[in-house]
């Protein structure tokens, strides 16, 4: 084993010993093994990691990611004696610029919906009715749906209940009535266990679908520009636009700070007339 493999492989467990999401212990490790297959991390300098950083054509959330990994990476190495420096601490705090937000039109969700497999269906109902994270679609759970909500663990362990819209939660149920029987939905390209406690067994053994599986999904039912991201925009838009409770919404999205969220949430242009006339 090398020593780059030894230090990521303790840095992991430090990670789950602190109870990192699953999701957390994958993203962080993943940026510092890409690290590792081009430099020593016992030995690479504040420099090298600088140059590392900017060199790639990432988008400016991936850069800020990646920077973010580097970071607890070598507080850690350095905390536990496996580096005498850190040369984390001079990478410059990444800036990413504010977007618009991008919800999912209605016609597109419309043809989505009426096209889409009952596999596929539900995830996309996931995205658009619940708010829900590719990687939250991927690990729900039968245990997560009762009594009309849905439990769902999100980034960092936090957990939030989210109510089902009526056309998703039949929709669940039919597919779960026939999970009882022994059989599933259409739209699988593998056998799935019936039994599995996932809403969306992985194949060949796995527990449940990927993540990055559940993304390519939506992306080829949406199209164009559309993902399940966009999906998420449109849940936070839709919730915003029925109650003007943006901390409601804060809470349904499971976001840390409602200035998160004020970036989903996309303001309708009557509503933008209605406040620029107000003012007039």
């Amino acid at each position: 084993m090398s020593a780059n493999t030894e230090l990521i492989d303790a840095y992991r467990a430090w990670l789950v010993a602190g109870n990192r999401a699953a999701g957390t212990v994958r993203l962080r490790t993943h940026y510092i093994a890409r690290l590792a297959d081009a430099h020593n991390l016992a030995t690479v300098d504040a420099l090298e990691l600088l140059t590392w950083i900017a060199a790639p054509e990432w988008a400016g959330e991936t850069r800020k990611s990646a920077r973010a990994s580097l970071a607890g990476f070598f507080n850690w190495a350095h905390d536990w004696g496996h580096r005498a420096d850190n040369p984390a601490r001079q990478l410059p705090r990444v800036i990413v610029p504010r977007t618009l937000p991008k919800p999912t039109p209605a016609t597109v969700l419309a043809t989505a919906l009426a096209t889409a497999s009952a596999r596929d269906r539900l995830m996309v109902m996931a995205g658009a009715h619940a708010g829900m994270r590719r990687a939250e679609i991927a690990r729900m759970r039968w245990a997560d749906v009762d009594e009309g909500r849905l439990r769902v663990t999100g980034k960092g362990g936090r957990v939030r209940v989210v109510p089902l819209a009526d056309r998703f939660a039949r929709s669940l149920r039919a597919e779960r009535a026939r999970r009882l029987r022994g059989i599933v939905g259409t739209g699988w390209r593998y056998a799935p266990d019936p039994s599995s406690p996932y809403v969306f067994p992985g194949a060949r053994g796995v527990a449940h679908m990927h993540p990055e599986t559940v993304g390519a999904v939506l992306k080829r039912l949406l199209g164009d520009q559309w993902t399940g991201h966009t999906l998420r925009h449109r849940f936070a838009t839709a919730a915003y636009a029925g109650t003007r409770d943006l901390r409601a919404v804060q809470e349904l999205l499971g976001h840390a700070s409602p200035v998160t969220t004020q970036r989903y949430v996309a303001i309708s242009d009557d509503a933008l007339r209605a406040a620029a006339m107000a003012a007039a």
